[in-house]
């Protein structure tokens, strides 16, 4: 059953059984560049969420607006950012160190190491790239701010 569908009906995405997600393609994107995940952690689906990144769903892909899922819990759902977290740690325990996060700046194609101070979800490999992306980073920037 599609995802439009399920969610006409009353079913809840958070009940979707592991072999499902297993066959789906996690990166396919729709026309706004959003994934299951981005859709996921929109909604609030702890569960899925948990499942799709279990099963190697793309956390780093971004969407129309330059959003990873990630700065979408940061925004909504700041308790799902643990989620997030262990997955991370995990990444970094099986991989090296310089490839874990490449830099926000769209531009760059270097591993992101700093955090932007203000949001903390976007990384950048210097403080020149940042400075190139705050125009363009600095609307999902001040959008994440959840104080």
């Amino acid at each position: 059953m599609r995802v439009k569908k399920k969610i006409a009906a009353g079913h809840s995405l958070d009940e979707t059984h592991p072999f499902v997600v297993s066959g789906l393609d996690m990166e396919q994107q729709n026309p706004l560049n959003l994934t299951l995940l981005h859709v996921a952690v929109g909604m609030g689906y702890e569960k899925l969420v948990n499942l799709l990144l279990e099963n190697g769903a793309d956390a780093s892909l971004r969407d129309a607006q330059g959003a990873t899922p990630q700065m979408y819990a940061a925004k909504m759902f700041p308790n799902m950012l643990a989620l997030f977290e262990t997955f991370e740690a995990a990444a970094r325990n099986a991989v090296p160190s310089d490839t874990e996060r490449p830099c926000a700046a769209p531009s760059c194609h270097k591993h992101g190491e700093k955090k932007c101070s203000q949001c903390r979800a976007a990384y950048y490999c210097c403080k020149e790239c940042q400075t190139a992306d705050w125009k363009r980073h600095k609307k999902i920037c001040r959008a994440m701010d959840v104080e």
